[in-house]
Order: structure tokens, then C-alpha cells, then sequence
């Protein structure tokens, strides 16, 4: 995942992206690598290695492959709004678009490590995590770029790779990371505090749906909940094995999470039992997102994108070889 990038990273990048056909999905194979998938409505984007940016705008029912000339890994993206987003990926690499993904303009990060999670709070405001723990933050919708710190902990062997970041508004934001960090802000990362999670395993994603209701996955099926704003974080039994690397929660706490052997987890608010399904396809996915209580959508490894009616069930898959 994490290689060093070259004198021809990205130069310019999109024309149109309804310039190829949806039938283009037969295109990814097993070269094809899928790594966040975000959604708005009836517009759906997914990004990946490499250089892969799609969208649909039927709320997945098809999708259009962008002509990217690039070859480097894409890990997140996200949008404020309509019209002005950002992707993060490999060596620091960061594109902006200001007219809806018509076309992305690569921006200098002043980093060379891999960018993992991009959260863009609003039309100015940004926040991107990655390896070594890196931490940047964007005022001028992702033109410019500074570094932010948080002081590691007096036994902490090494700086933890930081694979998520999730803000509620403007000044509170939390980061998930390795050795079961997560690092908490009140004041849009000036200054970044420790939360003990109770864990020393990797944790790959993060959500938080307000200031206090929070849930993030990781490494050995571990899901943790939190209902203080992460004071306290409390580590959720769900006999799952495999580690989990994405997660989408619904607005009334539904947990829904996939990863390692392409494994689906669905953990009802309120605690019921745990569902754990195989999803039929030999790689791990990496996003997952529910349109509603049974229609969803999970993206991953060889070009994979699957698809659910039923809950999570059971799945079809659309892409990938």
C-alpha cells in the first residue's frame, strides 16, 4: 500500500466523468484495489488504486469510471457540499475539486506519507490523517496545508499510524489509529488530547453521529461505543475474528462494518445479537454504506463492489474479478 511517489504523479485529472459507460465496471479486476466510498444523496463516489475515481449519480444503480491519468493510490474522499471536495492518498497526495468532480486539481500537502482519511467539515475546513501520525488541516478548502501534533505518551515505542478522522462540526473531532488511539479536539486541532480506549489494537475507522455518540472498528472484530464524547469508550463482544475496516452508522446507532475476508458485521442499536455474514468474495472490502434499512453497498479488494436488498444478508456482486 504504501510505496514512494514519482515525477508523474497526478497532472491534471478529469475531463467528464460521465464520459464512460456504467458497462466500464467490467474493466476492474483483481489489479483494482477499492478504498472509500462516499455518498449524498443520489451521488455516489468510490476511489482506489489505481488512480480509480468513480460515481454514480442513480444512487449506485450505475456508475461511470473517471479517465484518471494517474497510477497512484486514492484512500478517501470526501465533499463538503455539492460542488467542492477532496481526495487523499499514497505520498502525501491530495486533489480538490471546486465544481463537483467536473475535474480535481492535485495541491502540494508538504507531506510524503500516505494520506489515510480525509474529513472536510465544511467549504474551508479539512482535516487528513495518515501514516507516522500525520495530521493536517486545510482553512482555504485544501489550497494550503499545516501539520498539527499531539504529544505521544511517555512508554509509546513509536509514532502510531493515524487511519481515520471523523469532525462533528468546525471545532470537535476525534482520530482513530494503531495501538488503539484516539485522539479527541476541542478547538480544531490546536490542541489534541488522548482518549483511553481500552484497547491495543489497530483501529481503522471512526464515526461520530453528534458530540457524544460515537463508534469505531479495528483489528480482531473489535468494535468500541462510546456515549461521553469518548471519555469513556466501552468494547462491544461480538465473537467476530476477522478485522474490521470500515463502518457506517445510521443515524439511530445501527452499526454496520466490513473487512478482512470480505466479512459483513451488523450490530443493531440497542445491542441485539450480532450478525456476521460472508459476503461470497475472496478479498477484504474496505467501505461500506447504507442507502436505508435493507439497500446497501461494500467496495474492496480486485475491483469489488457488492450489493444488498435484504439487509446484508445476502449480496451481488457488481464489479471485480
Amino acid at each position: 500500500m504504501i510505496h514512494h511517489v514519482g515525477p508523474m504523479l497526478v497532472t491534471a485529472l478529469l475531463a467528464s466523468l460521465g464520459a464512460k459507460p456504467a458497462t466500464d465496471l467490467q474493466s476492474l479486476d483483481k489489479r483494482d484495489k477499492l478504498y472509500d466510498v462516499f455518498v449524498k444523496g443520489e451521488d455516489v463516489w468510490i476511489v482506489g488504486y489505481p488512480g480509480r475515481i468513480l460515481r454514480s449519480t442513480d444512487g449506485g444503480k450505475s456508475f461511470a469510471i473517471a479517465p484518471v491519468r494517474s497510477k497512484e493510490a486514492f484512500f478517501a474522499i470526501d465533499f463538503a457540499d455539492a460542488q467542492n471536495g477532496l481526495i487523499v492518498g499514497r505520498a502525501g497526495l491530495a486533489l480538490r475539486t471546486t465544481d463537483g468532480g467536473k475535474s480535481w486539481s492535485p495541491v502540494k500537502t508538504e507531506v510524503e506519507d500516505p494520506l489515510f482519511d480525509v474529513d472536510v467539515v465544511n467549504a474551508k475546513t479539512a482535516f487528513a490523517v495518515g501514516h507516522f501520525n500525520t495530521i493536517l488541516h486545510t482553512a482555504d478548502g485544501g489550497v494550503t496545508w499545516t501539520r498539527q501534533s499531539f504529544e505521544l505518551p511517555p512508554d509509546a515505542e513509536e509514532e502510531p499510524g493515524l487511519n481515520a478522522v471523523c469532525f462533528v462540526d468546525e471545532q470537535r473531532g476525534w482520530i482513530a489509529g494503531e495501538f488503539g488511539t484516539i485522539l479527541h479536539t476541542e478547538d480544531a486541532g490546536t490542541t489534541w488530547q488522548s482518549q483511553q480506549s481500552g484497547v491495543s489494537t489497530s483501529l481503522y475507522d471512526i464515526h461520530f453521529e453528534n458530540s457524544e455518540s460515537g463508534m469505531a472498528v479495528g483489528s480482531q472484530g473489535t468494535v468500541l461505543k462510546t456515549v461521553d464524547g469518548g471519555k469513556t469508550w466501552t468494547k462491544t463482544d461480538t465473537a467476530v475474528k476477522e478485522h474490521l475496516f470500515a463502518l457506517h452508522v445510521s443515524s439511530d446507532g445501527h452499526l454496520r462494518a466490513v473487512g478482512q475476508e470480505a466479512v459483513f458485521v451488523d450490530l443493531p442499536a440497542g445491542g441485539e445479537k450480532v450478525g456476521r455474514v460472508l459476503t461470497g468474495i475472496f478479498t477484504w472490502l474496505d467501505g461500506v454504506h447504507f442507502f436505508n434499512a435493507q439497500e446497501g453497498i461494500a467496495i474492496g479488494g480486485r475491483g469489488s463492489i457488492v450489493h444488498t436488498t435484504d439487509g446484508g444478508r445476502t449480496w451481488k456482486q457488481l464489479s471485480g474479478k
